[in-house]
């Protein structure tokens, strides 16, 4: 009995290593199959990526993004550049040389801010419209209306839009946000004022965000 026993056991223990051997064998097998096609896929891949039929297709397709966002972008410049010119015809202070000074400067404020020449120039149509400003004046105003855009957190156009009221008109709408103004609407006593007060509590915003993170990366679009 004992030794029926002794063989059982041994037959048991020979068939669980016999059955753990083919579980090893069987992963094993499941590891080199998974290699096989890691291997090939990237065999694949390299293939794909030496291609030029394959090259030239992301060449030309990479080609044609950049023309479409190069093309958007003349677009919406020209519609800005027009709707300026527009404001300053409507006004009165329209000239050749006024518009090329307006859009020069929009031109600089893109390489130190986050805004583009577009946004800002369709910002200088509107207080333009509103307030009669060009050349230094209006510069001076746009430059203030970056920096409070930037300190409030506000789009350009909402900035601008505070601005060109407190300067045209006879109420601050910029009181509520600790700016005080002074001098009568229209005059170079007001603008000043407006300015250089933005300037005491926001002054060098507009360029500061560039210095960010999200705003290095705006300013690269």
């Amino acid at each position: 009995m004992v030794e029926q026993k002794a063989k059982i056991v041994i037959t048991g223990e020979d068939k669980s290593k016999s059955a753990t051997d083919s579980a090893k064998k069987g992963i094993k097998g499941v590891g080199d199959a998974s290699n096989v096609v890691s291997a090939s896929l990237t065999s694949m891949g390299k293939a794909l990526l030496l291609n030029p039929v394959i090259l030239s297709i992301a060449s030309i397709a990479g080609l044609v993004r950049i023309i479409k966002s190069a093309s958007t972008a003349a677009s919406e410049q020209e519609v800005s550049i027009n709707k300026l010119n527009s404001a300053m015809k409507n006004n009165g202070t329209y000239t050749d040389s006024a518009s090329k000074e307006a859009r020069a400067f929009a031109d600089e404020l893109q390489k130190t801010t986050t805004y583009a020449d577009d946004v800002t120039l369709s910002a200088m149509a509107l207080i333009s419209s509103m307030t009669r400003l060009s050349g230094d004046g209006l510069n001076k105003a746009t430059q203030a209306t970056a920096d409070l855009a930037s300190g409030l957190g506000i789009d350009l156009e909402s900035a601008a839009s505070l601005v060109s009221k407190t300067l045209s008109g006879s109420m601050n709408a910029l009181g509520r946000y600790g700016i005080q103004v002074s001098g009568v609407s229209g005059s170079t006593e007001r603008l000043a004022s407006l300015t250089d007060n933005i300037a005491e509590k926001f002054g060098g915003r507009a360029t500061a965000d560039t210095n960010t993170f999200s705003g290095g990366v705006k300013q690269l679009k």
